[in-house]
């Protein structure tokens, strides 16, 4: 976006521990790498730079005075005493240009290996929610709604990037992705896949932005595979009729913010961690057919047909397969981001 004032909302809304930031700066910077940077702008807290974040408690930055142009990068430096045992933030993939993370320090890369990452290429950073930029033009917001599949930025960051190629300082997508999230149910104990999304949908979405223009989501994986992986009781198997449901629910709630919203298919996980049956399968294409036919969303982006195998449409096509036959390389996010109608999209949007 381009402005000339920015704020900071940072939340320990799921944490267990206090957060101690001794410290945070921003600047910009005219590359990536984060290796020109502007000089540092210390950030506030009711006139204090000293910022103990209690559990359950959220809390937004003093306004700065800060010049945004489109297209510019915001570094943001945190000095902390104290990293939370338990994990509680926002997730990066340093390979995508939109959600970078630069230069850790060698302690903590090793805590982030200690903790819940088997997959070292990506990072976590604790304590920021989302970056605010006052601007003065007419600026879209469209949010992406999910599971990991949205979380890890595979589809969402090359389309945010698209979206800003092809609309300059007019559009903004963020990410409400959770890793493990499903739709009807809470995250088990010790786990930390968050409340259900359809008790979460209203908050995230709406309690957290002024105006929404457009959601997408993409919901139900978890709630069909979690049961038969251990990672959540056979009590809570679902049927169909069930996730569609659900996402009634979330698209009644959007409607009654005068925002559209557009579901995507479920993708295929045969074999993931050996759980696929045919009755998920079942379930799968059930959900599938009633999102393509419905009139009750505004539309629908049909990640399943974009990424599946067209000789054996229960897989995802290998070369978009991450690795475990569940989530997306980052060929099959960009082919999945490419495939989206901007124009479309955007349309929706007014």
């Amino acid at each position: 976006m381009n402005g000339d004032q920015i704020r900071i909302l940072f939340s320990n809304l799921h944490g267990k521990e206090p957060i101690h930031f001794e410290r945070v700066n921003i600047s910009k910077s005219r590359n990536a790498s984060n290796s020109v940077s502007y000089s540092f702008v210390p950030v506030f807290f009711n006139n204090k730079q000293d910022l103990i974040l209690n559990p359950q408690e959220s809390i937004y930055s003093d306004v700065v005075e800060f010049k945004v142009n489109e297209g510019e990068f915001i570094i943001v430096e945190i000095s902390s005493s104290n990293l939370p045992s338990t994990l509680s933030g926002t997730f990066f993939f340093k390979d995508q240009p939109i959600t970078s993370i630069f230069e850790l320090s060698e302690s903590t890369q090793n805590q982030f290996k200690t903790q819940l990452l088997s997959d070292l290429e990506s990072v976590y950073l604790y304590g920021i929610f989302q970056i605010e930029v006052n601007t003065k033009e007419d600026v879209k917001t469209i949010v992406t709604f999910g599971d990991s599949i949205t979380h890890d930025s595979k589809w969402a960051a090359p389309l945010a990037q698209n979206l800003y190629s092809k609309y300059p300082a007019k559009v903004s997508l963020i990410n409400y992705g959770i890793s493990g999230n499903r739709l009807l149910f809470d995250s088990e104990p010790n786990y930390f896949f968050g409340d259900a999304g359809i008790k979460r949908f209203e908050k995230d979405v709406f309690e957290n932005n002024n105006k929404v223009d457009l959601v997408i989501v993409l919901e139900g994986t978890n709630d069909i595979v979690h049961p038969l992986t251990g990672t959540a009781p056979l009590s809570e198997k679902i049927s169909s009729q069930n996730i569609i449901d659900g996402l009634k629910v979330l698209i009644e709630q959007a409607h009654n913010h005068s925002t559209k919203i557009i579901l995507g298919t479920i993708t295929p996980f045969y074999n993931y961690q050996s759980c696929w049956t045919k009755t998920e399968e079942k379930k799968r294409n059930t959900i599938n057919e009633w999102i393509r036919n419905s009139s009750e969303p505004d539309g629908y982006i049909d990640f399943d047909k974009i990424l599946r195998d067209p000789k054996d449409p229960k897989r995802l096509y290998y070369e978009y397969d991450k690795g475990d036959n569940l989530h997306l390389s980052k060929k099959g996010g960009q082919k999945l981001s490419d495939s989206v109608d901007l124009e479309w999209l955007l349309g929706l949007c007014n």
